[in-house]
């Protein structure tokens, strides 16, 4: 049975791009708009949600929440700007991975080995410094 990933983004090109990424080897949908993603995740349960943090009125943190609230099993990861370290965090405390835009096609199949080999936790650790392309300082604490 072929791994099914549901992936939500109102931009054509990136729901292009990951599809191109795991066409091949999994069963990949596509969703431009919360709506559709919600409703394709409850009717098709798939193993792994890839969504954009930023869907227009909404934000993807809901689907993890969602997931969560109904107890499925499917992975969430969530993909924004390196600079959402805010958003990176409510991911994280919603049960999703939070990758960076700018290294989320050059790291999906290591991700998709990682999150669909049996038994595997969910990673929730993010570093922006570290994990981003590119430096993303902390919010300075002290003014």
């Amino acid at each position: 049975m072929q791994t099914k990933v549901l992936v939500v983004d109102s931009d054509q090109s990136w729901l292009q791009a990951i599809t191109d990424e795991l066409g091949s080897d999994f069963e990949v949908e596509s969703c431009s708009t919360f709506a559709e993603g919600r409703a394709a995740l409850l009717a098709g349960r798939p193993d792994l949600l890839i969504a954009n943090i930023r869907l227009n009125r909404y934000n993807g943190i809901y689907f993890g929440h969602l997931i969560r609230s109904l107890g499925l099993s499917t992975h969430c990861i969530l993909y924004g700007l390196p600079s959402d370290v805010g958003l990176a965090r409510e991911a994280q405390a919603a049960g999703a991975w939070f990758e960076p835009s700018t290294s989320l096609i050059a790291g999906l199949r290591t991700h998709m080995r990682t999150l669909m080999a049996p038994g595997a936790p969910i990673p929730r650790r993010f570093t922006p410094t570290t994990h981003a392309v590119g430096a993303v300082a902390e919010p300075s604490r002290t003014m």
